[in-house]
């Protein structure tokens, strides 16, 4: 599962406010080579789960996803 938020920074911000809560951080956060960036961590039932920022995915005023935007140039 997924969380999308609208900024870095913002992925950056939950990356830090979790692993100084103790939470099992997985991954540190990651820039993939087509833009965004995102981390893994797991939960107390070891569900694993993300926080990501991915242009290709825009989030409305209340962060919902609204579609997908194309990836055919990737």
């Amino acid at each position: 599962m997924s969380y999308n938020v609208p900024t870095e920074q913002e992925v950056r911000d939950i990356y830090e406010h979790l692993k100084g809560k103790g939470v099992k951080i997985l991954t540190a956060p990651f820039a993939p080579p087509f833009g965004g960036l995102y981390f893994y961590f797991q939960d107390v039932e070891s569900n694993v789960l993300e926080v990501a920022c991915n242009d290709f995915i825009p989030l409305d005023t209340d962060g919902n996803a609204r579609g997908h935007k194309s990836i055919e140039h990737l």
